[in-house]
């Protein structure tokens, strides 16, 4: 999961959920998590690792890291 700085995410909890959008499109970053379309069903992400760092919730990712819904990732 590359971020604007090119760097790699490491995912480390996530739930597959009965939600479609295109692959790699945020639907939704929030409180509850980060959402990515994934086709027919999306990704729940709610844990994430930065390299190099410690393992941070959804929320905590995105106080450093502004995904915004309608963002792809590549």
């Amino acid at each position: 999961l590359p971020t604007k700085s090119r760097r790699l995410v490491k995912i480390i909890s996530a739930d597959v959920i009965h939600c479609s959008g295109e692959p790699g499109r945020v639907l939704n970053a929030g409180d509850e998590g980060i959402t990515v379309g994934c086709g027919y069903q999306a990704l729940l992400i709610k844990c994430l690792k930065r390299q190099g760092g410690k393992i941070l919730s959804a929320s905590e990712f995105l106080n450093g890291c502004h995904l915004q819904t309608g963002d792809i990732l590549s």
